[in-house]
């Protein structure tokens, strides 16, 4: 529940987070779609016409890299603050923060692959 609570304050709040990623990514979605083409974009903003699949594809891969960044930003980067002020053992917090980054460079190498035109 609370990390619930986190995500919709950051979208309110400071914009940022999971939802705003979505939203963002989204739009680029929409940017993508349009490829320049004013007309186009103005339909799909007045949803006369929809972003391409594969252009989801992209911002869905985009949005998933952010959120894991927030997610190591965010909760494990605290408990990392806690384990410093009150002590103990370093080792579980220094494994899921190798696997986090190991996790967020693949969906950021995924999210660029996917970005780059063929």
């Amino acid at each position: 529940m609370l990390l619930q609570f986190e995500m919709r304050w950051n979208a309110y709040a400071v914009r940022r987070g999971p939802l705003t990623h979505v939203d963002n990514a989204e739009k680029l979605a929409r940017l993508l779609s349009a490829d320049g083409d004013a007309a186009k974009l103005a339909r799909i903003k007045e949803a006369a016409d929809v972003p391409k699949t594969e252009e989801l594809a992209v911002a869905k891969a985009v949005a998933e890299a952010l959120a894991a960044a927030w997610e190591i930003e965010g909760a494990l980067m605290n408990r990392i603050a806690d384990l410093y002020e009150h002590g103990g053992d370093v080792t579980e917090v220094r494994e899921a923060l190798a696997n986090a980054l190991i996790d967020l460079g693949a969906r950021g190498q995924r999210a660029a692959a996917l970005l780059r035109p063929p």
